[in-house]
């Protein structure tokens, strides 16, 4: 059985789109995932990169405060190359090159330039998931060392890789015009649920959000909502709890009101089940960053598969698949008025036959197609016949 490590630094056990990876893969090939957190998924190996309190990256920080030669001030100056192979990267290169592969599945940029390397040592195929668009995460980029870290990997190495993915049309046209190189598209459509879609209680509608509590998602927008519709309305939120100040920042926003229920959030593989009592996912996303604008995320899939009917501020790829499937209804402008006019004239008939629509959309934008799409890049990375 051949071995493919795949490399992302992330919490493996949450985050979606490597476990899917993996999932896609294990019964096929032994994996090695190597993450910040171990999948918990049988069968398959854990290397931990969690480097914050790794002995080689404390040596490599120490010597390079000596030598006044810190990932910033080397960033700052230009150096690139030499700031991307810090103490952090460095440490993981050392940890993860030592095992024997015949593919790599390089999951965010900034696991490209180790995975190239290693695959040139052991002369094996590189896959890379870029997920979203790295150097344009923050809208204060000059004050961010890191996206033009990211940006010279990109250039350095985005013609290296056997075959390159992201997650929507808009980013990969994106990267085709900004780097030469346009990849294919891999939606983040989780596992397709057996499930149906709930009956709406005789004059109670539920929404329902879920994901982590950052200040950057603005949920306070959800909290302020809720006094402009109507009776009918009551929002349920599950917040993994990212930032804990912010998280009580929000419960103190709704206290008193009857109309906004926190939730326990729950594991990932159970969301979908989770929020099929509700009625409408609703996103408010605002579009202050390039990969906001352009964003199709899990939790807009996971919606679907709780066969919901969904509702949102004005987003261009979510909007396509709405519209398309008559799945919901998208805002003319990106304004909490709006969003109260929406939903307050949305009667019981139209929210039922929504979550009808995302229960025919369901299998459609499953795992199923992206698990073959995963399986036949693996065969093309590790030459297997």
């Amino acid at each position: 059985m051949k071995t493919i490590l795949i490399l992302s630094y992330s919490p493996l056990d949450r985050d979606p789109r490597v476990r899917r990876q993996i999932l896609a893969l294990k019964n096929d090939y032994k994996i090695v995932a190597a993450g910040q957190t171990p999948p918990n998924i049988s069968g398959v190996d854990f290397v931990s990169i969690n480097t914050k309190h790794d002995y080689r990256r404390l040596l490599l920080r120490i010597g390079s405060a000596v030598i006044g030669k810190s990932v910033r001030k080397l960033a700052a100056s230009g150096h690139l190359e030499k700031a991307y192979w810090g103490p952090k990267h460095e440490s993981i290169y050392q940890t993860v090159k030592r095992d024997h592969y015949d593919g790599i599945i390089a999951n965010d940029v900034n696991m490209l330039p180790i995975s190239i390397r290693i695959a040139k040592e052991k002369k094996i195929k590189v896959y890379f998931d870029a997920h979203e668009y790295p150097t344009r995460q923050n809208k204060k980029r000059n004050q961010d060392y890191k996206p033009l870290i990211y940006e010279w990997a990109l250039k350095k190495y985005i013609q290296q890789p056997a075959i390159f993915t992201t997650v929507c049309e808009g980013l990969a046209k994106e990267y085709g015009a900004e780097f030469g190189r346009q990849p294919d598209i891999i939606l983040n459509a989780p596992l397709l649920e057996s499930l149906s879609p709930s009956k709406i209680d005789s004059g109670k509608i539920h929404l329902v959000h879920h994901g982590i509590a950052a200040p950057k998602r603005k949920i306070e927008t959800l909290i302020e909502l809720m006094p402009k519709l109507d009776s009918r309305f009551h929002l349920n939120l599950y917040l993994v709890d990212y930032n804990k100040s912010y998280l009580s920042h929000l419960k103190k926003l709704s206290k008193g009101s009857k109309k906004v229920t926190f939730h326990d959030p729950v594991k990932t593989e159970l969301i979908s089940k989770e929020i099929n009592k509700h009625d409408i996912g609703i996103y408010m996303l605002n579009d202050d960053s390039f990969n906001m604008k352009y964003a199709l995320p899990n939790k807009f899939f996971e919606f679907i598969q709780a066969r919901l009917a969904i509702v949102i501020w004005p987003s261009p790829e979510m909007s396509k698949i709405i519209e398309a499937h008559k799945l919901g209804w998208v805002t003319k402008d990106r304004d909490i008025q709006a969003m109260a006019s929406l939903l307050n004239n949305l009667n019981q008939q139209e929210i039922s036959d929504a979550k009808s629509n995302s229960h025919d959309a369901s299998k459609e934008f499953s795992s199923e197609s992206s698990f073959s799409q995963i399986q036949n890049i693996a065969r093309m990375i590790t030459n297997d016949s």
